[in-house]
Parts: C-alpha cells; sequence; structure tokens
C-alpha cells in the first residue's frame, strides 16, 4: 500500500465517523420530537419549559414537564398543576395544598389553593378552574434545551446539522472511487 492510498480510505473512516454522528444526533432530536408529538395527539399530553425556582427541588428550572389537562373533579391535595394566572399573565405551575367548590359557579369548577414548593406561603388567591394541567412527568434540563432550539439560534443550529448530514452524504466518496 502507497501513501496516496492511505489517504482517501483515513478520510473516509473520518468522514463516516463524522457522519454517524451527525445522524445520530439528529436522530435523537427527532426521536425526542416524534415522542412528544404523539403523546399530544394521543394522550392530550403538552410540554411546558420551569421558568422559575418556585418549585426547586421537584422541578428545577429549566425543566421540562409533560401535563395533561384534568378535570377539577379529579385533581386531589398533593397534585401538581397548571392554571392560568389572573389577567392572563402567564402560566402558574404549584402543588395543590386545599381544594374546594367555589361558593358560584359551574358545579365541575373547583377553587384550587396552590403554593410551591419552595415557597413560604400559599399563591395570594385561590385558582377557580374547571380543569388544569396535571404534571406527569418531569424531565430537569430538558427545557432548557428545547427553549435554545426555539431561538434565532438555535433554528440556525439546526439548519447547520441539516446541511451537515446532507454535505455528509454528498460527499461522501463512491465504492470503488477514490
Amino acid at each position: 500500500m502507497t501513501a496516496t492510498t492511505a489517504a482517501p480510505t483515513g478520510t473516509r473512516r473520518v468522514l463516516a465517523a463524522v457522519r454517524s454522528v451527525i445522524l445520530w444526533l439528529a436522530a435523537a432530536v427527532g426521536a425526542a420530537c416524534i415522542t412528544l408529538t404523539v403523546l399530544a395527539l394521543a394522550f392530550g399530553v403538552r410540554s411546558q419549559i420551569v421558568v422559575s425556582g418556585s418549585m426547586e427541588p421537584f422541578m428545577p428550572t429549566g425543566s421540562l414537564i409533560l401535563v395533561k389537562d384534568t378535570p377539577a373533579t379529579e385533581l386531589e391535595v398533593g397534585d401538581v398543576v397548571t392554571v392560568p394566572r389572573p389577567n392572563g399573565e402567564g402560566l402558574v405551575t404549584h402543588r395543590i395544598i386545599a381544594t374546594e367548590a367555589p361558593g358560584s359557579g359551574p358545579a365541575a369548577a373547583r377553587a384550587l389553593t396552590l403554593q410551591g414548593d419552595a415557597n413560604q406561603s400559599p399563591d395570594p388567591r385561590p385558582y377557580t378552574v374547571a380543569s388544569a394541567g396535571k404534571v406527569l412527568f418531569v424531565i430537569p434540563q430538558a427545557g432548557t434545551l428545547f427553549g435554545q432550539l426555539r431561538t434565532p439560534m438555535g433554528i440556525g443550529g439546526i439548519v447547520v446539522v441539516a446541511v451537515a448530514v446532507l454535505a455528509c452524504y454528498g460527499l461522501a466518496p463512491r465504492p470503488g472511487k477514490e
């Protein structure tokens, strides 16, 4: 074997290894996206990102949580739920410390008194809801990753990976051609 034939073989091995790593990363991200989509469609589960430390250590900031919309009549003290804040100020995810039928409103509604695990006192007012997103699963730090993928830099990274995958296959030497 001469030095001229060793270089393409070594280059081919490096290119194959790079291509393999890129494809595995792309497959992992794709599998995660497909799994979340199937869960959402089949079971009514949705994902959310934890943005504060009020539920630490149970839910660290940056966690990805999977929640399922659950009728208020099925919720119990101790459940962790996500409900809308008053006046459309986003969502809050805290633990139920008390539940009762509201004085007025639909029979299926409940007034939920919530408190973050890291908070010293309950939220100022109960949340009256007919249903709430019950937390089913917590994936620490995954929310940070998924949150970054939604930024312009993250989208740019996805494009770079896609181009890299295409380039690896476009530049792959054909069998018998070196």
